[in-house]
């Protein structure tokens, strides 16, 4: 036997250091090369216990069920990976496996003779009540004298995963159905379905910009671009540019992301958000902002610009000379930006690529994390796209390095600069680029304009911003002047006017009809 009876008077964990985040995310990724999982310590245990249940970390008792063990190990498979605790309460209250039933429990719960039947349970739990089976390594772990399985599982690569016949992902420590997007993405992590090749349905061919797709053809391809329509279309479905959909040929993801004149009408996610703040967090004052739309390698080339007219360059000397340095570097920047882009998942049809520069440093956030089997540790070595059209063709216009080279390389030039190496994190979501300031921008931000963070807010329009500007430099704004300011039509100024007298920002003065005149409320 490899454990001894040891259920009874169960004890709480109690605190832990403050790393307990860190190793539950270690706990949630300990896997190598292989996939197996590695040895964890009594230390490891109680500091993962004392942070409670994660995103990565479950907690049952041994006497739960079988379907709801199913449910939360396909779950983690799903979502990520991380571990499940046999043995731990919902509190966090070590209870143990359960060997033999104690005569002061009245109630059936499952006893098994010894820890080798526990480890032989969940094995075939993890094979046969899930499908397809999860892979899961298990370990054990005395805390307090009683004995702890810690299953380990990975992130899936067969998703999605199921459990008693139904879906599961997991959100932080909630287990719910999968949502059709949520499933829609896990097939796409899976590889099962390339987002990228999907029709967009209400889409026409002639939104593809002619002149991109000539230049393509005949610049990349050698190829001439046929001048006969159904030849064209024929040419653009078998490279995946369109597809056949309800009878009609439609561009694809891809095709529209690629060509399209202005693929955000269709894709919105497809708008690069840009921002530059005062200080070193969001919500602060913006020194600049732009929305960036185009086919993506516009995107790439405003965005790239847009990075060039904040950085600053740092003085240098080298020998007897003097060398100006950007703190962000155009080759880096470039790259990691177009790799946001490429390589983000387009199945999260709701976010939207983001750059964003502080005081102190840049940050570029990708939608989606790394898929499988790509590693943070990884990162540079291995190759794989998630989307490998359009990776693809941004490699065949020199926007981006063939998988795995642009990463080395980036880091190559930043010490090649004497500049920090960039730093790469998973961050919810999303996938995090940040590279850190040589020279970082000093002094207090000034205090918010109370309008632009209403703007920022969504609270008011762009419309309205730009009227309670013109109030506060000329005292007052007229319903005609609000008209010659804006550009918008006489019903949409009065209800924007009417919005913003509501709102508290606005009062009436005087005037009539046309010439009523507002003032900024004190």
């Amino acid at each position: 036997m490899e454990g001894a009876g040891r259920g009874l008077g169960a004890r709480p964990v109690r605190a832990a250091p403050a790393h307990g985040g860190a190793q539950e995310a270690r706990w949630g990724r300990r896997w190598d090369a292989t996939g197996r999982g590695g040895a964890g310590t009594e230390e490891e245990l109680r500091a993962l216990i004392a942070h409670g249940e994660g995103q990565r970390t479950e907690f049952k008792a041994a006497e739960a069920d079988a379907a709801d063990l199913a449910r939360a190990l396909a779950a983690l498979a799903n979502s990520g990976g991380g571990t499940l605790l046999l043995g731990v309460g919902d509190d966090g209250t070590v209870l143990g496996l359960w060997y033999a039933q104690p005569s002061h429990i009245t109630r059936n719960i499952r006893t098994l003779p010894d820890l080798a039947a526990w480890r032989q349970f969940v094995v075939n739990l993890s094979r046969h009540n899930c499908e397809p089976a999860v892979p899961v390594a298990v370990e054990h772990v005395a805390v307090d004298g009683r004995d702890v399985l810690a299953m380990h599982v990975p992130d899936g690569q067969d998703k999605p995963y199921r459990a008693n016949g139904r879906v599961y992902v997991r959100v932080d420590k909630d287990v719910h159905d999968a949502t059709r997007e949520e499933l829609a993405r896990l097939m796409v992590e899976s590889g099962r379905v390339q987002h990228e090749r999907l029709p967009v349905p209400d889409a026409e061919l002639s939104e593809l910009d002619d002149a991109l797709v000539r230049e393509y053809f005949a610049g990349v391809r050698r190829v001439p671009y046929p001048d006969d329509q159904d030849e064209r279309a024929r040419l653009l479905v078998n490279l995946g540019f369109a597809t056949r959909h309800g009878g009609r040929v439609v561009p694809t993801v891809a095709g529209l992301l690629l060509f399209g004149a202005r693929p955000q009408d269709r894709l919105e996610a497809a708008t690069l958000k840009c921002a530059f703040f005062h200080g070193q967090h969001q919500g602060t004052q913006l020194r600049d902002r732009a929305d960036v739309v185009g086919p993506l390698h516009r995107v790439i080339d405003e965005g790239a610009a847009f990075v060039a007219r904040n950085r600053r360059l740092v003085p240098r000397m080298e020998g007897i000379r003097r060398v100006d340095v950007p703190e962000y570097p155009d080759y880096s920047v470039r790259e990691a930006l177009a790799n946001a882009l490429a390589h983000r998942d387009w199945s999260l049809e709701g976010a939207k690529v983001r750059l964003f520069l502080f005081d102190d440093r840049l940050e570029i956030w990708s939608p989606g994390r790394l898929p499988p089997p790509i590693t943070l540790e990884r990162l540079g070595y291995d190759q794989f796209s998630r989307n490998r059209l359009i990776a693809r063709v941004l490699v065949e216009r020199g926007y981006i390095e063939e998988v795995g080279l642009g990463i080395r390389r980036m880091r190559e030039e930043m010490a090649r600069l004497e500049l920090p190496e960039p730093e790469f994190r998973e961050d919810g979501f999303s996938f995090v680029t940040t590279f850190r300031s040589i020279a970082p921008r000093e002094g207090v931000a000034p205090a918010p304009d109370p309008f632009q963070t209403l703007l920022e807010r969504g609270e008011i329009n762009d419309r309205q911003y730009r009227a309670l500007q013109h109030a506060r430099e000329h005292g007052t704004i007229a319903r005609r002047e609000y008209v010659e300011v804006t550009g918008a039509a006489e019903r949409t100024a009065t209800r924007d006017l009417s919005d913003l007298v509501a709102k508290g920002l606005l009062d009436i003065v005087g005037g009539r009809g046309w010439r009523t005149a507002y003032r900024l409320r004190p």
